[in-house]
């Protein structure tokens, strides 16, 4: 079971980016943001649309002269940490408005929420941006997601209330084998502890993120 066998749903972030230019979406550690990532270049690809990967802090890629181009803009965490925070998200913001007057889509992909990317002059590309929201899983995904990966029957309802939804949640429970086939109570508290401590890695990285 990797990440991207529990990527959000990206339907909603498609539609967005059809009627608007430039869209912001928040994927932290708990909607695996690299899964997100594979998942919008694969859903592009197979629609015909050309995509490129563009780091936030190097927008040097040129703007796409065809109207279906879409850039995906990532990596904007390293610009909330630089000395240098307003000078790039200006740079970042003049590349997009060429991108955008070339007729090219801009997904803005971020780690980090919106409020730690205002406060300067090339904010504005942040503020303007059309806002997507990802969803939790369903209940029939995370089910489905804990079925496949071999989860005793007995703690399917326990891995399904740990990760409450969230994809990265899942993906660090399964990854990390949390669940046991023995009934000992020494073999369920250590699949309990192992389960406590991948939960906590996950939720340092989203606290960090914020």
């Amino acid at each position: 079971m990797t990440e991207r066998d529990v990527t959000p749903d990206i339907g909603p972030l498609l539609d967005e980016l059809r009627a608007f230019p430039v869209v912001f979406v928040h994927a932290g550690t708990l909607f695996c943001p690299d899964a997100v990532t594979a998942a919008l270049l694969d859903s592009l690809a197979s629609q015909g649309m050309a995509t490129q990967l563009v780091e936030a802090d190097l927008p040097s890629a040129p703007a796409n002269e065809d109207e279906g181009g879409v850039f995906i803009v990532q990596g904007l965490e390293r610009i909330t940490g630089s000395a240098d925070r307003c000078t790039l998200l200006a740079q970042l913001r003049s590349w997009a408005m060429v991108c955008a007057t070339a007729g090219a889509r801009i997904v803005v992909l971020s780690s980090v929420p919106k409020l730690r990317l205002l406060g300067c002059p090339g904010s504005q590309l942040v503020l303007d941006a059309r806002t997507a929201f990802l969803s939790c899983l369903d209940e029939n995904r995370v089910v489905s997601a804990i079925a496949e990966a071999g989860v005793a029957q007995r703690q399917v309802r326990h891995v399904e209330e740990l990760a409450s939804g969230r994809p990265g949640l899942l993906a660090a429970l399964l990854a990390m084998g949390v669940t046991t086939t023995e009934d000992s109570p020494e073999a369920l508290r250590s699949a309990r502890q192992q389960a406590i401590d991948s939960l906590r890695g996950s939720l340092v990285g989203a606290v960090a993120e914020a």
